[in-house]
């Protein structure tokens, strides 16, 4: 699974589930947050992640330096 189709996947799960489960009410903004912890994080920290492998996949076709990314993706995600 590439980066853009988790991200993709992950707007799917909160437009078809998240969404829609609260919308019709059918759980508690409590339930919610125990079914769905952090979907609001992870679509950031996921989203800013496939923006910068975009970027560098427009320098070139091949990412030499993907851990100095991913490890200052964790390091900003960090509270």
């Amino acid at each position: 699974m590439t980066e853009a189709s988790h991200l993709s996947s992950l707007h799917v799960l909160t437009v078809l589930f998240y969404q829609r489960l609260y919308k019709e009410k059918l759980l508690s903004q409590e339930e919610l947050t125990l079914v769905f912890p952090d979907l609001r994080e992870l679509l950031k920290i996921h989203g800013s992640l496939s923006g910068k492998m975009k970027d560098l996949q427009e320098k070139g076709p091949l990412i030499e330096e993907i851990g100095d990314h991913l490890l200052s993706q964790e390091i900003e995600s960090c509270p």
